[in-house]
């Protein structure tokens, strides 16, 4: 039993139930205490760490990277779904996203392609009659007819074939 005083009063006896056990041992069980609580803590820390990396950090690095290579115009690159994870619907919705944008800028280019065909046809097919109509004006302005019946006669052709491009438009 020991005094605790301070100012010459004495505030408080001390015992010590073990007196065989050594300060120096009771300090190093301690230290062997804490130092076995610190080292079970870091590891449940990295359990903890290793689990949210997986479950939640790692899902959005793969949503992030799906979406720059869609950015890019790569709609063939499909995005692997996990469904044990809470992000499989959204990889789901997301890969889903993907297959519609692919599908819609295939049909975008074949749309197009056939304006190009609809365009070249109706340019071939408006060409012959403009060069009648062409040639018979000709005939008419440079005054190469005979008589005024002609020049109707060429008039009547010209416009026949306006009529037939009205009639393809």
């Amino acid at each position: 039993v020991l005094d605790y005083e301070h100012d010459g009063k004495l505030l408080a006896k001390i015992s010590f139930v073990n007196t065989t056990i050594n300060f120096e041992e009771q300090k190093e069980a301690l230290m062997r205490i804490v130092l076995v609580a610190i080292s079970a803590i870091w590891f449940l820390g990295m359990v903890l760490f290793v689990y949210f990396y997986m479950g939640y950090v790692r899902p959005f690095h793969k949503l992030k990277n799906f979406a720059g290579e869609v950015a890019r115009g790569n709609l063939d690159m499909p995005l692997s779904m996990t469904k044990s994870n809470y992000f499989g619907v959204f990889t789901e919705s997301f890969d889903i996203m993907r297959e519609e944008l692919r599908r819609a800028k295939e049909n975008e280019y074949k749309a197009n392609v056939s304006k190009k065909e609809l365009v070249a046809e109706l340019s071939h097919d408006i060409k012959t009659p403009m060069t009648i109509i062409t040639g018979y004006l000709d005939v008419v302005i440079s005054g190469k007819y005979e008589t005024e019946a002609e020049k109707d006669e060429y008039l009547k052709k010209a416009f026949n074939q306006v009529e037939k491009i009205n009639g393809m438009i």
